[in-house]
């Protein structure tokens, strides 16, 4: 016959399982407590820096923006459990974006003009530069995929503060080469990072990362580089308007890629 446990070890292993479920959850809600507060931090950080950016205080915008994406970095090393769903197919920055833009051009009197930048020729070209204001309920739903999202969104208006700063500087006869070059970098790495994490379709954030950097690739005397950017902008446009998208939003870009409808031409005109 089986041996009879004592009914004092039942009931302390009973208090032990109950001891260890009980500081499991404890942790475990500590845990989320935290990253909700480092959630908060990050978005009240980059809110903070946009501000900064539309007042046109670039060099605390960019301290700002570096100080967030340090956090972010800290926060992603320090939480390498991914979610078992990679791609965040319900994440979209779009919203965001035309949100902030639309808040934006309401406080400007001259839109068209507002979204000019300067050129060294002395002529100028349609740069998309309205930050992304982020509110919360903008966030994903896990905890994950809301760090990745304000990686994302803190890059992009880094990379965009860089650019705005470039374009003063020049502005002023200065050189801005080194503001150019890091401008580039981080809008590559926030279209890595987007590609990178499948993350779900946001048209209207990929146009302005590929517009921004042509802009910038023709600063930096890369033409050919310069040239794939606009050819791919004039690619989405043109999906866009299959879908029947508002167009107004669009004129800017399609300015910028006006020169590839008379390139194409020329090179398939009939011989004289």
């Amino acid at each position: 016959c089986p041996i009879p446990t004592p009914t004092f070890f039942i009931s302390t292993t009973v208090m032990n399982l109950h001891e260890t479920t009980m500081n499991s959850h404890e942790t475990t809600t500590h845990q989320m407590s935290s990253q909700i507060e480092e959630l908060q931090i990050l978005v009240e950080t980059n809110n903070s820096a946009v501000t900064m950016l539309e007042n046109g205080d670039f060099e605390p915008a960019i301290s700002t923006f570096a100080r967030a994406l340090n956090l972010a970095r800290t926060i992603m090393t320090k939480n390498q459990e991914r979610a078992k769903a990679k791609a965040l197919a319900a994440v979209s920055f779009d919203q965001c974006m035309e949100r902030s833009r639309m808040n934006r051009l309401r406080s400007v009197k001259n839109q068209h003009e507002s979204e000019k930048c300067h050129r060294k020729d002395g002529s100028q070209a349609f740069m998309y530069n309205t930050a992304m204001q982020v509110r919360y309920s903008d966030l994903p739903p896990t905890t994950f995929e809301s760090h990745v999202f304000m990686s994302v969104v803190l890059v992009f208006n880094a990379a965009l503060a860089y650019e705005m700063a470039g374009d003063q500087l020049l502005q002023e006869g200065l050189s801005n080469v080194i503001f150019v070059r890091k401008s580039i970098k981080l809008y590559r790495l926030a279209y890595n990072i987007y590609h990178e994490e499948t993350i779900g379709a946001s048209p209207y954030f990929c146009m302005a990362i590929v517009n921004n950097l042509g802009l910038l690739y023709q600063e930096n005397h890369c033409v050919e580089k310069a040239d794939k950017c606009f050819q791919h902008l004039l690619s989405t446009l043109m999906f866009l308007v299959d879908c029947n998208e508002n167009m107004e939003n669009f004129e800017g870009y399609f300015e910028n890629t006006a020169h590839l409808f008379f390139v194409k031409r020329d090179r398939f005109a009939p011989a004289a």
